[in-house]
């Protein structure tokens, strides 16, 4: 065979791999390293991490706010009339209500009979492990990066598990409180980019039991509670955070999403897209931000019912909090400082910054800010919004419980020192932390006073 032939063959079989997801198996410990850098980036949430994993969490938005990540005022935001056309999605899947099944191994091919007798033959490539199936045992080293609720009961973890010499993305559930997990069917994308041919998803949002999105470099969605997954990618950019909510007394509700353009030659954008249970998302819209948009650095988002949150720095640096609902125009506040990533979030009928100053709080929809009791240490950490006067944050050598009424509190957690990514809560006694080194989801019962690991 000629050197044509063997480009030919090679060329072919990696056009397979690629069409079915699956990436050529890599060494353990080469995973290991990917994914401690890219959770690094991730939590920076830089502008220049627009081809690595950005490891922000939050937990789906509900009428109370669940969100520094997870997931009000009446004012709000309009669509840009200006704004490009709906954007089409680009299923993955050959047909959106086919079940997302495991991949079959593909075996390396003989060499064809019509090969020339003395021609070296070309080395056989080895089979990547199929993704696991839904209804799979939860596997042992199950690793969440991602967690996503609906209620104190129901919850979702995003994460990865070794399959063979790969890591495999999948999505652990529970509607027991984290009793018992089952494994779901997870979209066919890495947790983490390789290269620059691997579009990753970091996160995942569901806003009921049937409606939900996995993204990052990539959007997935699903209308049935992750039985099935299409590819739903914005051809605008990558989906840097991604927030979704019930309209108050309203059957449907809204996704909200940061988008970063590609070619990142601009600011980042604001889109929404209607969604109803059973019909999945609709088609996404840029929404007009005003004279002022966001400029470089990323910005964060909460969704409280049918209004949209943005914690933004303009072009200057100057820092906004952008309000916005559909068909209302956006009205642009002065923001008190800039958000690291989880450093904003939502309580109930309360916004929360954390600032280098200490943990601010908002009770009229970012009109105005009043700061709350927290420790003299600078805070870097996330913050989790709980009601008007309570929160916890992350000081950096644990959490803490602060209070606009009182002193704060150390919270008791087995895991001080840890280096946490998300709080959130679901009301005012259940949420949820995760914490990298160790890489672990913490639950607490009773306001954030004391955190259990949760056991998959």
């Amino acid at each position: 065979m000629s050197n044509n032939g063997d480009e030919e063959l090679e060329r072919r079989l990696r056009d397979v791999l690629h069409s079915r997801g699956l990436g050529v198996p890599v060494s353990p410990d080469a995973i290991d390293r990917i994914h401690a850098g890219a959770r690094r980036r991730q939590q920076r949430r830089t502008a220049a991490s627009a081809l690595g994993a950005v490891a922000v969490i939050a937990i789906a938005a509900i009428a109370i706010g669940v969100r520094p990540h997870s997931h009000g005022s009446t004012v709000a935001g309009k669509l840009n009339s200006a704004s490009p056309s709906p954007i089409e999605s680009s299923a993955a899947p050959s047909s959106s209500s086919a079940p997302v099944q495991p991949s079959a191994p593909i075996a390396a091919s003989s060499p064809p009979s019509s090969q020339v007798p003395g021609t070296p033959t070309p080395p056989p490539v080895a089979a990547p492990t199929p993704y696991p199936s839904a209804g799979s045992a939860v596997p042992a080293d199950f690793t969440p990066i991602s967690v996503t609720a609906v209620n104190d009961k129901t919850y979702w973890a995003l994460g990865t598990q070794r399959c063979g010499g790969v890591s495999c993305t999948a999505i652990v559930s529970t509607t027991d409180a984290g009793s018992h997990f089952t494994e779901i069917a997870a979209p066919h994308a890495a947790t983490i980019s390789i290269d620059n041919s691997t579009r990753p998803v970091f996160n995942l949002r569901f806003a009921d039991s049937s409606n939900g999105w996995a993204y990052g470099d990539a959007l997935w969605t699903t209308a049935d509670g992750g039985a099935t997954w299409v590819d739903t990618s914005l051809r605008a950019g990558s989906v840097k955070d991604l927030e979704a909510a019930r309209n108050p007394g309203a059957v449907a509700g809204t996704a909200w999403a940061v988008v970063q353009p590609i070619p990142f030659t601009s600011g980042y954008q604001l889109w929404q897209a209607p969604y109803a249970t059973g019909s999945g998302t609709g088609a996404w819209q840029q929404v007009d931000l005003g004279a002022d948009p966001p400029g470089d650095t990323a910005p964060s988002l909460v969704v409280k019912g049918a209004t949209a949150y943005l914690l933004a720095s303009d072009a200057k640096h100057v820092a906004h909090l952008y309000v916005a609902s559909v068909g209302v125009a956006t009205t642009t506040y002065a923001a008190p400082c800039g958000a690291n990533s989880g450093a904003f979030s939502a309580g109930i009928g309360s916004l929360w910054i954390g600032c280098t100053t200490g943990a601010t709080v908002s009770t009229d929809g970012g009109a105005t800010w009043h700061e709350a009791a927290t420790p003299s240490k600078v805070l870097f950490g996330v913050v989790g919004g709980i009601d008007a006067t309570t929160a916890v944050v992350d000081q950096g050598s644990g959490l803490v419980v602060v209070s606009t009424t009182g002193k704060p509190k150390t919270a008791a957690i087995s895991s001080v020192g840890a280096n946490f990514s998300f709080l959130g809560f679901t009301d005012a006694k259940v949420g949820y932390a995760l914490s990298q080194a160790p890489d672990r989801l913490w639950r607490t019962t009773d306001g954030g006073q004391t955190w259990a690991a949760v056991a998959f």
